[in-house]
């Protein structure tokens, strides 16, 4: 199987929105319901960070393994 790691991007907000709805499942289920509220991070606050966090990033950060 290959595995590619790569910087997020804006087109994959909806991506991460439900990687984080899957995440509050998880611990909900496993005995953790309050570290994540529902609306937490949520999709702006989320775009936000998307933003501001590699807005100044120039260099690639890419990679490919086989797993």
């Amino acid at each position: 199987m290959k595995l590619t790691v790569r910087r997020a991007a804006a087109a994959d907000l909806p991506t991460l929105l439900q990687i984080f709805d899957n995440a509050r499942a998880f611990m909900r289920t496993h005995g953790n319901p309050h570290q994540w509220p529902d609306s937490y991070p949520g999709a702006a606050r989320l775009a936000a960070s998307l933003t501001t966090f590699f807005i100044n990033q120039t260099s690639a950060l890419e990679f490919t393994t086989q797993l």
